[in-house]
């Protein structure tokens, strides 16, 4: 648990640096259940990012993302970055959206190994 919570800490920082505004991660929930259960529960559209583990670790990291906080996420970037704010109540993302959105889960991976990383050597 205490790897998570590094991790958790550092994707915040990195995403407050990227999306120019504070951002905080609560503190990680497990808890095994089937994967498919879960996605199950989810309702409307969702972003999702699938980190897979390989060498002496071996496993996978999903993270889902409703469409309406990728938006919020986007136009805090676009923002931050001195660009116009799209301002829309749809679901639906453009090339844009899944772009940008794209960029801050990068973030969010290299964030993830390099802590975890750190924390395993």
């Amino acid at each position: 648990m205490d790897a998570l919570n590094k991790i958790y800490g550092a994707v915040a920082e990195a995403w407050s640096t990227l999306l120019g505004s504070k951002v905080g991660l609560g503190q990680p929930e497990t808890s095994p259940f089937p994967a498919r259960e879960a996605v199950e529960t989810l309702r409307g559209t969702h972003v999702s990012c699938s980190i897979n583990f390989s060498g002496d670790l071996k496993g996978s990291s999903l993270v889902l993302i409703p469409a309406a906080e990728v938006k919020t996420m986007v136009g805090m970037m676009m923002a931050s970055a001195g660009g116009e704010v799209e301002n829309s109540d749809s679901d639906k993302l453009g090339e844009t959206d899944l772009d940008a959105i794209k960029e801050v889960l990068n973030q969010m991976a290299a964030t993830s190994a390099t802590v975890l990383r750190s924390v395993l050597s």
